[in-house]
């Protein structure tokens, strides 16, 4: 069963939320288990009238130290010229976690849902928001698991133009999660605390965060497009170049 046709069965069932849509079709047996290293990393799905996003939550402590930009990556020469950025100032924030599933209710419309490929999705943001990755990572929409596109009422008004990018290598052990939205950061409940020091790639401000198992979190804005980006077994190094990539843009 496609996500599509999932959503379709939930607003037919008129269920209370995603979760128990979700529950309910594994248990008819149409729709098989997500892996647990890819559950985290679905963050925003275009979702029928009422079913319920899920969005993250994350919580940071007071700086706890700085570092300065690597001079060497793993990604080869091109990026490591990308990287010998000297003036760049980087601040690891301590989390608690990356961002955990949590519930809120916007109603979605599916007859809104104008889909885009990556090159019509970059054209409405404005420039190209899809950063370089490690080249053992695949993206999802590639493979068909994630849609990319915006809702817009019939008389041209665009009332949520969020998307989610997704990277992962081939068993899930390396995550990339990128949410973003124009104009603004993408909607959720990540709260940062006032005492944050933010870091600067490039002239762009950013609140970075690394959790003790050694995940990375990032949140900036830049060309009118917010950015969230959580990493999953990437090292400091990778995820650093994922950002300057993006900045560089």
């Amino acid at each position: 069963m496609t996500e599509r046709e999932l959503l379709t069965q939930a607003a037919r069932q008129a269920l209370p939320d995603l979760e128990q849509v979700r529950k309910t079709c594994l248990a008819s047996g149409n729709m098989p288990v997500e892996t647990a290293g890819r559950t985290w990393a679905r963050r925003l799905l275009p979702v029928a009238a009422c079913a319920a996003l899920i969005l993250g939550t994350v919580a940071a402590l007071p700086e706890q130290g700085s570092s300065s930009l690597p001079q060497s990556t793993q990604q080869g020469s091109s990026n490591e010229a990308l990287m010998d950025r000297q003036n760049w100032e980087i601040h690891w924030n301590t989390l608690d976690t990356l961002p955990q599933e949590t519930k809120m209710y916007i109603a979605l419309m599916w007859e809104d849902f104008v889909e885009m490929d990556q090159a019509e999705l970059c054209t409405y943001y404005g420039w190209d928001v899809f950063p370089q990755v490690p080249s053992d990572l695949a993206n999802w929409h590639e493979t068909g698991e994630d849609r990319y596109g915006i809702f817009r009422r019939k008389d041209g008004t665009v009332y949520c133009d969020q998307n989610v990018v997704n990277y992962s290598n081939e068993d899930a052990t390396r995550v990339l999660h990128i949410a973003l939205a124009k104009g603004n950061f993408p909607h959720s409940d990540v709260l940062f605390d006032t005492q944050t020091v933010p870091s600067t790639l490039a002239g762009v401000e950013m609140a970075l965060g690394r959790t003790e198992s050694g995940d990375y979190f990032a949140r900036f804005l830049h060309r009118d497009v917010g950015f969230e980006i959580s990493a999953q077994g990437l090292s400091q190094e990778e995820f650093l170049t994922v950002l300057a990539s993006l900045v560089d843009s």
